[in-house]
């Protein structure tokens, strides 16, 4: 099928004046394609249902790259035989730009946030293992809540807790009261990124 009208849309769209389009075959002017399924799958649909919404892509004078949003339907004659089709095209070229720039985006961050997780596992796993082995004292690790993500060394041991019953608690659950106000403050300063050492000894 040969191009029988142009207009000024097409023309600010494509590139193309009139005299340049009209009598060319659309796949040669334009090299137009489905995005999303291929040209025999559209041309089958198109042939079935004389109608076919969906992304095209096509090669501009320039010879840049446009989608376009399209709703093709099929001309009939006065014997309902199929003499050419019209098409209605919207350019979503930007948002396509858009929807890749930010589709990259997101892949890279996932990446990034799976090396940081595996990273993060792997020092939990090798802190537990340090925890498990502290000698003649406690280790623990803090969330943001004070709470124990992780309690450990020899010392867990005179505290009568069973292995990991102290994860989820705070510091005052399981030492005295006076004790826990004088060391949270300590686990919040570590938290916001101050480096404190103080030394204790608790009977």
């Amino acid at each position: 099928t040969r191009i029988k009208s142009w207009n000024h849309a097409a023309h600010e769209l494509f590139g193309y004046l009139p005299e340049e389009a009209i009598g060319q075959r659309l796949q040669d002017l334009l090299s137009s394609r489905p995005v999303y399924s291929d040209v025999v799958e559209y041309q089958e649909q198109f042939t079935e249902y004389g109608k076919w919404q969906g992304e095209f892509a096509h090669r501009h004078k320039d010879g840049s790259e446009i989608i376009t949003w399209v709703s093709v339907s099929m001309l009939h004659d006065d014997q309902n035989m199929p003499i050419g089709f019209v098409s209605v095209q919207h350019d979503i070229t930007p948002r396509k730009i858009f929807e890749d720039r930010l589709e990259t985006l997101v892949q890279e961050r996932t990446r990034e946030l799976e090396i940081a997780n595996r990273a993060l596992v792997a020092g939990i796993q090798r802190y537990s293992t340090l925890v498990q082995h502290f000698p003649n004292g406690i280790v623990g690790l803090v969330n943001t809540d004070l709470q124990f993500e992780i309690m450990g060394g020899s010392g867990v041991l005179n505290l009568t807790y069973a292995d990991g019953e102290l994860t989820g608690r705070r510091l005052g659950d399981f030492m005295p009261e006076d004790i826990a106000q004088r060391d949270e403050p300590s686990l919040k300063a570590a938290l916001e990124g101050e480096t404190r050492v103080q030394v204790v000894e608790h009977e």
